[in-house]
């Protein structure tokens, strides 16, 4: 991260880096709490080593490392049962469509938010002004985002990695509150809440709801740290 403020890269560096950085981080994040549980089962029931790949601690190899941080998912697994199947066509399909979002992606931020981003840094408009201009473009910006990373990236990925589940979004765009977007515009980042701060709160004997609340928030927090990183300015999503 201090490599991205120290540097005044374009917008798309930052962006592939940032996010780079929080998957990087949530990866390990689960790959130590998930191994770290099993080690306090294995040891606290006793059980014997046995020779299961996918038992711990056979587990916890450089090989089992590496396919999960392939794989399109942040919650790790000992075990993902991925598929030999690869279909040619559609990796071919995602790959036009992903390139086409891509260039529309690079002219709306170029024409319709660098630029006034640029005049609102040498003091021409005032933020209110530059939110007033990016109340359109943003807001499409941030779903062709969603499609080219959820629908384009992710599928291409499971595709190629054998990858058996390629459900990495909901209907979100029936959502009619924002925490209701937020949870279905992608199925990856709730898991990873989900498993790693909901279940881990309730355990700490917090209720539901205020569980949901800090995933929420958090959830918040990591959208806000991208945007700062991309256009560097703080207040785009809070």
């Amino acid at each position: 991260m201090l490599v991205i403020f120290r540097n005044n890269w374009f917008i798309s560096h930052n962006i592939l880096l940032g996010m780079t950085a929080c998957v990087l981080f949530f990866k390990m994040h689960s790959y130590s709490s998930v191994n770290i549980t099993l080690r306090e089962n294995f040891l606290n029931n006793g059980s014997k080593v046995t020779k299961e790949p996918t038992v711990y601690p056979n587990n916890v190899t450089l090989m089992n490392f590496m396919q999960y941080m392939v794989l399109p998912t942040l919650v790790y697994q000992t075990n993902y049962k991925l598929v030999k199947r690869r279909r040619v066509s559609y990796l071919l399909i995602k790959t036009v469509l992903f390139a086409f979002a891509f260039v529309k992606g690079y002219q709306i931020v170029t024409k319709y938010i660098m630029a006034y981003v640029r005049e609102y840094k040498q003091g021409t408009i005032t933020f209110f002004e530059l939110y007033l201009r990016e109340m359109i473009p943003l807001p499409i910006l941030i779903l062709l985002l969603i499609v080219m990373i959820f629908d384009f990236f992710c599928t291409f990925v499971a595709e190629l990695t054998g990858y058996p589940d390629h459900q990495f979004y909901e209907d979100y765009w029936n959502a009619t509150t924002m925490s209701e977007f937020l949870s279905k515009m992608n199925c990856i980042l709730p898991n990873f809440f989900r498993y790693h701060i909901v279940y881990k709160l309730i355990q700490y004997n917090m209720n539901l709801e205020r569980a949901r609340i800090v995933a929420f928030a958090f959830s918040t927090l990591v959208l806000e740290l991208l945007f700062v990183i991309a256009l560097m300015i703080v207040g785009v999503c809070v």
